[in-house]
């Protein structure tokens, strides 16, 4: 009797190992039907562990935003892509622990980055890469990545991907 215990509790606790690996995974996103009613806003995300990618639809709808604080305290996420549906990245997008996130990588079609979204603590490491053109990103950015003696600057290593190297991103005087 105690032989068929052990191995029933056995069989359980395998179970629920696997159940518990499975879940951790695939993040879990959080969206909500942005004003227009066609199409979404990343409002959150769980389980956001190794690389993630943000899907470009939710319920047959395109994913357009990235909400305010959506990517909040995700201490093991290493990578981050936005699709070419992202139009828009709202302010303060970024925020608390993201210590191991190292890169994140933003489609062609963002129009719009709000204030301090790509600033602070939270990506002071990580590389943006910009899948649009060196003349959409200078369009775009708002922010600088450094001086070299008063001048800003951004690093633009090809026509196809901008990196910039956010070390204490600051808002622009202009």
């Amino acid at each position: 009797m105690k032989k068929i215990i052990s191995s029933l509790l056995l069989c359980v606790l395998l179970v629920s190992s696997v159940l518990s690996l499975a879940s951790c995974g695939s993040p879990k996103f959080e969206f909500e039907l942005n004003e227009d009613g066609k199409s979404y806003k990343l409002v959150g995300m769980e389980n956001a562990i190794g690389d993630v990618v943000v899907p470009e639809t939710y319920n047959d709808l395109p994913v357009t935003k990235i909400g305010k604080n959506s990517i909040e305290d995700k201490p093991r996420m290493t990578s981050l892509v936005f699709p070419d549906s992202i139009t828009e990245i709202e302010e303060y997008a970024f925020t608390g622990n993201l210590n191991e996130l190292v890169s994140i990588t933003i489609g062609k079609n963002v129009t719009h980055i709000g204030d301090y979204a790509l600033s602070g603590s939270a990506v002071a490491t990580t590389t943006i890469n910009y899948c649009g053109t060196s003349e959409q990103w200078i369009e775009l950015c708002r922010y600088y990545t450094g001086s070299v003696d008063g001048e800003k600057y951004t690093r633009v290593y090809n026509e196809d991907a901008i990196t910039v190297i956010c070390d204490y991103v600051m808002p622009s005087a202009d």
